[in-house]
């Protein structure tokens, strides 16, 4: 019996390192609602409740994030379409072609008024280097409401 036991904790300890290795592809229906992780405020209300759906590295780089320094303006709607006056349709064409996934998901409570769903969205630069020759980042993290995230 605790063979068993053993042998089922290191499968079901494999499926779930697997599944953290390989988070499901998502797909943005709404780029102008997606929101840069802002960590002083924001952090520290989410992170006990995506602890245990993120790798332990994607924890400590949210943990530190800093999307002025992180995010490319490229994949900025307020930068490329506000400030730029660039044309929105192409820009989320653009954004459509990144490949994302869906690394946790939480009601955000922050706003006691307006309770939502939201997912945190991972943009990793080696799977998405054709996306752009002229810039280059690690690791994109970005916030969308959930109503606005269909999966691949």
């Amino acid at each position: 019996m605790k063979k068993l036991v053993i042998t089922a904790w290191i499968l079901l300890t494999a499926i779930y390192a697997r599944c953290q290795q390989h988070p499901p592809l998502a797909e943005v229906t709404n780029w102008s609602r997606t929101a840069a992780v802002l960590t002083p405020r924001w952090w520290p209300h989410v992170k006990d409740k995506v602890k245990d759906q993120l790798t332990p590295e994607d924890f400590n780089r949210l943990a530190t994030y800093n999307p002025w320094e992180s995010k490319p303006p490229q994949m900025s709607w307020h930068h490329s379409v506000y400030l730029a006056k660039g044309d929105s349709a192409r820009f989320i064409r653009k954004m459509n072609e990144l490949k994302c996934y869906l690394i946790a998901s939480y009601t955000n409570t922050l706003d006691s008024t307006k309770r939502s769903d939201q997912v945190i969205l991972k943009i990793p630069y080696e799977e998405n280097r054709h996306w752009n020759d002229t810039v280059k980042w690690d690791v994109v993290y970005v916030v969308v409401p959930k109503e606005y995230v269909r999966m691949k």
